[in-house]
């Protein structure tokens, strides 16, 4: 429900156009909604308050206030009396006469999107109404923009809704405001400065759509003079074929040479012109140049290990077939066994001709790897009693047992939720049928109210006088006509008439007041179980995610724990899994 005072727009700003979608176009101001000058004292008037700096009236501005004629002032302007019983001298511009035509949600055919309109803020003391345009169409509800006002579009019931109509003094005929127009902050301030039509070219103009204004063409930019171009530079003559690298040697693989340091960028000769950053896409996050250059260096030391490991095999002699293999040292691949046959093969690898230089590369390429964060792994130990061979391996690693992971306290898996009931019984009301716009099924559909719904406002006097009126115009009788009948009989009524509406308003109000106590109280018990709902559930969420991040946990330090034991030797004592 559209609220009587809207929030403050921020001081000095003018109105905005809240959806400014098509460019705008000057219009020329038409004749302004002026009354006539011999008004009577005591005349019903509307006054309209445009966007303003002041901060006592900006939260009001953009909107109709009904006010009563008491005399004309000097130069152009009237003293008015509004209906909160202030009293004010405005711009005989700004005042417009209160009889429109159309009461508010009594339009003949509904309002489309682009129309202008006046929305009604439904107070009984101080009623006012507020421009605003059709920004969507619903069932039985507008989505509406204020052009005149800085506030967001509201939702806005059809029954608070009519056209927006202009008073034109020298046509002496009430005019539409032309859809579709937009502008300029601050260019236009009231409703009669913008293009106005009648009924005829209204619905032609909604015909038609809106029709937007060509946008200005931009000065087009000077043109600088360009430097000549340079002659490009001849290619650099192509470098002399290097000789083929000689076989690994000892001295060579004893000492492996450290990665060349990436030369450093220089920046660009030419200018170019800056770029726009693409938009930031999902995935792995961008290396930098630190990360870049270690995974470089792994790169090459794996290569450099991989040429010496492959050179060892292809000078190594061909091992038996019967031979069992059995993994050792990680970097090493298959190696022979332990037994005597095994050995006396080893002993064979070993003295091959130019085999000692091949092994000493092989470990030095595996020793210039970078590190790598596994458990540690035990040496192998190569001495031999050979009398031309020296040990080319550390020392075997004395071998340690893992400690058994401690317990973790696992919490109990909470009770499954029960289904509760509903705590509000609903009514489900069926909707007339609809067409879809594109299958031309037709279906229904269903409404689910809660019992606990909230009252109907009460009804004005002026509302119940309407409606009793219209029950006694003849069925042929002119919607318009009826209308503008039914407002001057209320101008014109005596006491008694106005005193017994009066009366059947104080009765819907009290009637009101009642059902609004009636449906708080419910309202604040139904909030009380939800809200104790709502905390059983998130308890019992806490309960299972810390059930199953201690359970994770505990596996994680299991694994841990076997995958030392089996880096052992021998695998997990039995009894010792953990728990």
């Amino acid at each position: 429900m559209v609220n009587t005072r809207r929030p403050k727009r921020n001081a000095g700003a003018p109105a905005r156009d809240p959806t400014p979608v098509k460019p705008a176009s000057k219009v020329p101001p038409k004749a302004a909604a002026k009354p006539a000058e011999d008004k009577a004292s005591g005349k019903k008037v509307r006054v309209w308050w445009a966007p303003t700096k002041d901060k006592k009236r900006s939260g009001y501005s953009g909107m109709y206030w009904p006010a009563t004629f008491v005399k004309k002032g000097a130069a152009d302007m009237i003293h008015v009396k509004y209906d909160n019983g202030e009293a004010e001298e405005v711009d005989m511009e700004a005042v417009a006469p209160a009889d429109v035509p159309m009461e508010f949600g009594a339009e003949s055919s509904r309002l489309d999107v682009g129309e202008f309109c006046e929305v009604f803020n439904n107070s009984a003391t101080d009623p006012a109404a507020w421009v605003g345009r059709v920004a969507k169409v619903n069932k039985k509800t507008y989505q509406v923009e204020y052009p005149f006002h800085d506030a967001e579009a509201e939702l806005i019931k059809e029954e608070l809704i009519r056209r927006a109509r202009v008073w034109v003094e020298s046509e002496n005929s009430w005019k539409f405001v032309k859809p579709f127009q937009t502008w300029p902050d601050g260019e236009v301030t009231n409703p009669w400065e913008l293009q106005l039509v009648s009924e005829k070219e209204l619905k032609k103009a909604l015909k038609e759509g809106g029709t937007p204004s060509p946008p200005v063409p931009a000065p087009a930019p000077e043109k600088k003079k360009e430097a000549p171009k340079k002659a490009p530079a001849p290619p650099p003559p192509a470098p002399a074929l290097a000789p083929p690298a000689p076989a690994v040697s000892a001295a060579v693989v004893a000492t492996p040479t450290p990665p060349a340091a990436a030369p450093p960028a220089t920046a660009p000769t030419t200018a170019v012109p800056p770029v726009a950053k693409p938009p930031a896409k999902r995935g792995r996050p961008k290396k930098t140049e630190e990360q870049k250059a270690e995974d470089a260096a792994k790169k090459r030391a794996r290569k450099a290990e991989e040429e010496a490991m492959a050179a060892v095999l292809a000078a190594a002699p061909p091992a038996a077939p019967a031979m069992p293999q059995m993994p050792t040292m990680p970097g090493l691949g298959i190696m022979p066994g332990g037994t005597p046959a095994n050995m006396q093969a080893l002993q064979g690898l070993l003295s091959a001709p130019n085999m000692l230089p091949l092994l000493q590369g092989l470990m030095a390429a595996q020793s210039a790897r970078p590190p790598v964060h596994t458990p540690a792994a035990p040496a192998m130990g190569m001495s031999m009693p050979m009398a031309q061979m020296q040990p080319i391996a550390a020392p075997m690693a004395p071998k340690t047992v893992p400690t058994p992971p401690e317990a973790i306290h696992i919490p109990p898996l909470p009770a499954p939720e029960e289904e509760e009931e509903p705590l509000v019984e609903s009514v489900v009301e069926e909707d007339e049928a609809e067409e879809e716009e594109e299958g031309k099924k037709k279906k229904r559909k269903k409404k689910v109210l809660p019992l606990i719904q909230v009252p109907k406002k009460a009804r004005s006097a002026y509302i119940l006088f309407s409606m009793d009126f219209r029950k006694k115009v003849p069925a042929n009788t002119d919607f318009n006509e009826a209308t503008r009948q039914a407002a001057a009989l209320w101008k014109d009524a005596d006491e008694a008439t106005r005193k017994k509406f009066e009366e059947m308003a104080n009765v819907e109000r009290e009637e009101h007041a009642k059902k609004q106590s009636e449906y708080l109280e419910k309202k604040k018990v139904l909030d009380a179980k939800l809200a104790a709902r709502i905390a059983r559930q998130q308890a019992h969420t806490a309960a299972v995610k810390a059930h199953e991040e201690a359970k994770m946990k505990q596996l994680e330090l299991n694994a841990a724990y076997h995958r030392a034991c089996a880096m052992a030797g021998g695998g997990a004592p039995p009894g010792a899994q953990g728990p």
